[in-house]
């Protein structure tokens, strides 16, 4: 049964990753940049307000420092999908949207367990692009609305390798690779009684490249009370080198004819030729956990971003640099509680902050949410079925500035064995 369930979830993972024209945001402030910056962390590290510096454990993933890859023991799949509901408010107007998407997916396991060497790969959403904003606009003779409309956005594979240096301290390294396409689509619709031509340009950007990053993690296995409980602490460190992305463009502006039909008449004009970059900025996460094994833990993590440094084909989109805090925690009754089953789940809560890196009429767009959700067990396995509900709101009314409320629903599934590994006989 597990396998079967294991095989209808990679399908699952497979139609959503190639579906076409996937949208994975509906957000307007998607238009600057290079959209809205996506967490790739699991469904666990999103129930603990994204935590993941201080996270090292057997039996799960965390690609968001790659020294964790060391810590592992069993070979784990992870792969979740991400349903969202809310609205975004302007004055006394608001509209509702949904949307569901692809969130994550990662495989990871231990190359050596006698010298604590261990991999991970996999694939996620980095940014994407998803609005369709209308402005009036007068001109001295005529007055026309401009519609912006935008989508695609840039995915990431990963490859990294964690190994133990010393007996306190593990480093890692993962190569990302960047890859997608950003569509902006701009259009002039003047009203037919002024017998002017509407207009539509387009530009299509292309970015493929590599970003690397380095992780280290401090961490110190010790025993406490009567019964010797072991503990562990974990202070982890990880750096994103900023990168120069390469780019290309290709641009064309179309005539759609006079009056509300908006069908192309004419291209007006058509250039490929376009090369450029995208400059990606540098980040540093820093968190701190303590958990006592198989019962509880608390973490958490502070990063920035230098988003001030950030470049399209030689624009800057005004952005300033970002800070992040997140902190969560986790508890299980009682993980070898096999008779009751709700004393091996899993429960988990956290919350995060971070100001943002738009700044638009004078307010700074900053994001808070609050979490929450479960690891239910599969059987007597170590696998489990992760779900997680977030609120999150991004944005302010004030400013006349849009207020972004949502309602976000994660379900993950992790498949945990000792998989790939030769056993020796007597």
């Amino acid at each position: 049964m597990l396998k079967t369930a294991f095989r209808l979830f990679c399908y699952i993972i497979l139609v959503t990753v190639t579906a076409e024209a996937q949208n994975l945001t509906k957000s307007p402030y998607s238009i600057l940049g290079i959209g809205e910056i996506h967490y790739a962390g699991t469904s666990q590290q999103s129930a603990m307000g994204q935590v993941g510096q201080g996270l090292r454990r057997s039996a799960y993933v965390n690609d968001y420092n790659p020294a964790s890859y060391s810590g592992l023991k069993y070979t784990v799949i992870d792969g979740g999908m991400l349903f969202s509901s809310g609205q975004l408010e302007k004055g006394d107007r608001s509209t509702e949207i949904d949307n569901f998407s692809f969130a994550y997916f990662s495989i990871a396991m231990p190359l050596s367990l006698k010298r604590n060497i261990g991999l991970g790969f996999g694939l996620s959403p980095y940014s994407s692009s998803g609005y369709n904003v209308s402005t009036l606009v007068t001109y001295p003779d005529y007055v026309g609305v401009t519609e912006m409309r935008g989508s695609g956005g840039i995915s990431k594979f990963h490859v990294g390798v964690g190994a133990q240096l010393f007996n306190k301290l593990s480093a890692g390294v993962t190569a990302n690779y960047l890859f997608g396409q950003i569509i902006r689509e701009q259009k002039l619709i003047v009203p037919t009684r002024y017998n002017k031509t509407n207009l539509a340009e387009t530009r299509v950007r292309n970015a493929n490249d590599f970003q690397f990053e380095v992780g280290l993690q401090f961490h110190d296995t010790f025993s406490r009370g009567r019964r010797k409980d072991q503990y562990q602490f974990v202070a982890g460190l990880t750096y994103v080198f900023g990168t120069n992305t390469s780019a290309s463009e290709t641009y064309y502006m179309r005539s759609l004819g006079v009056g509300g039909t908006l069908v192309a008449v004419d291209t007006i004009l058509y250039d490929n030729s376009k090369k450029g970059e995208i400059k990606l900025p540098m980040t540093i996460r820093f968190g701190v956990g303590l958990e006592k094994k198989d019962n509880w833990q608390i973490a958490a993590d502070v990063n920035y971003t230098q988003w001030s440094a950030y470049r399209s084909f030689g624009v800057t989109d005004s952005l300033h640099d970002n800070i992040g805090v997140s902190v969560g925690g986790s508890y299980i009754p009682n993980s070898s509680d096999f008779k009751n089953y709700f004393n091996r789940v899993e429960y988990r809560a956290g919350a995060r902050y971070d100001n943002g890196y738009l700044t638009l009429n004078g307010k700074n767009i900053s994001t808070y949410a609050l979490s929450a959700g479960m690891g239910m067990p599969l059987g007597k396995t170590r696998s489990k079925l992760n779900l997680t509900f977030e609120y999150m709101v991004r944005g302010t009314t004030s400013n006349n500035l849009i207020r972004e409320e949502y309602f976000r629903f994660i379900v993950g599934l992790n498949f945990t064995d000792k998989w790939f590994q030769r056993y020796k006989y007597d």
